[in-house]
């Protein structure tokens, strides 16, 4: 049976830990600053008209890794309606990054 302390104790620590910056790194990394999450080709559809996903968005990891991600964006369109806007269009990219992805 544990100690009635052990529980606030545990938080208490954990609490520091973010207070003073030793686990900030590790635990509230910003994947737009920190793109090493970003290990395999990738194609991105990004709506110019997007509120939920701003394109600056996907402008910020695509800068940040250009070997490896591919950004269309597509004029009109909303968030996730990249396909609806013009669907040749996103089969014509979505082809042609797979045939370059994959050789």
């Amino acid at each position: 049976m544990r100690a009635w302390y052990v529980r606030p104790l545990t938080h208490f620590a954990v609490g520091l830990l973010f207070l003073f910056g030793i686990a900030r790194g590790v635990l509230a990394a910003d994947p737009l600053v920190d793109t090493a999450w970003v290990t395999a080709p990738m194609l991105v559809f990004q709506g110019a008209d997007d509120d939920t996903v701003p394109p600056s968005t996907s402008d910020q990891v695509a800068s940040a890794e250009p070997e490896l991600v591919t950004l269309v964006v597509t004029e009109g369109a909303d968030h996730v309606e990249s396909w609806n806007v013009d669907p040749s269009a996103y089969g014509r990219q979505l082809t042609e990054f797979l045939e370059g992805a994959l050789g």
